[in-house]
């Protein structure tokens, strides 16, 4: 939630302030990245892409491939939202690399994740549903056990660009009805978020509502920016749908905020 945001800001912010007090470089490049992404997570989005630009140069200082390949998914992450998703591309293409040549297996599945939605943005959805149909498997594989979840709903999505309904809604069902979701407010929103759009394409604006009300009640979704930017922007596209302009324009506002 955004307490818990905040203090993970606050703590990784004290623990930037003493890293010039550290000597090994590996430790430095490690806080660095961390605190790149509470800076990331907590709406810091401008600082999180100026602090990112110090990690080639403390990686490079380390002599060591995962610490680079740390560093290049984190500043992916960062360039996915603020920079050029092609830079993010080849980011996170180059840390998976890294990843698997040696051995690690579970951040090679976070970097398939992100890369598929990377081509989820370059509108290159069959690339996008190749990469999770691997990543799924590679992550039950690993016993990554939010993941396989996390990914099932972005491969809905991804089957509702392209075009396929009916499989769009088997992928964002099971996410709803798999126990393991449960406890996951940020995978139930955006699986609910996924419903909503495959019904406001079928029409039934009613079940479409009920989808984002479910969304919009998780603590998260109100708690983490990106979260609710994306409630906020879905709820705005149910309004225009249902003739509200006013609340429409009012709701993509509030989610630039």
């Amino acid at each position: 939630n955004g307490k818990n945001i905040e203090h993970a800001w606050a703590v990784s912010s004290e623990a930037y302030g003493m890293v010039d007090q550290v000597d090994d470089p590996w430790t430095r490049t490690m806080v660095a990245a961390i605190h790149v992404m509470a800076a990331f997570f907590a709406g810091r989005t401008e600082l999180a892409a100026s602090l990112a630009e110090t990690l080639p140069e403390l990686a490079a200082l380390t002599a060591d491939p995962w610490a680079d390949a740390v560093t290049r998914l984190v500043r992916g992450e960062v360039a996915q939202f603020v920079g050029d998703p092609r830079d993010a591309e080849v980011l996170f293409s180059t840390a998976a690399e890294e990843f698997r040549r040696v051995g690690d297996l579970f951040a090679y599945s976070l970097c398939i994740a992100e890369g598929a939605e990377v081509a989820e943005t370059l509108g290159d959805y069959e690339r996008a549903a190749a990469l999770l149909g691997e990543g799924i498997e590679l992550a039950r594989s690993v016993g990554f056990s939010e993941q396989p979840i996390a990914m099932r709903a972005r491969l809905g999505n991804v089957e509702t660009l392209r075009g396929d309904l009916d499989a769009a809604e088997r992928c964002h069902r099971a996410v709803l009805d798999d126990p393991g979701s449960a406890g996951i407010p940020w995978i139930q929103g955006m699986a609910a978020c996924g419903m909503a759009m495959v019904e406001r394409r079928r029409g039934r604006l009613a079940e479409a509502r009920r989808y984002l009300d479910h969304a919009w009640s998780l603590p998260r979704s109100r708690g983490v920016p990106y979260m609710r930017a994306l409630v906020l922007v879905a709820r705005g596209y149910l309004a225009d749908q249902c003739g509200a302009a006013d609340e429409a324009l009012e709701l993509q506002r509030e989610a630039l905020d």
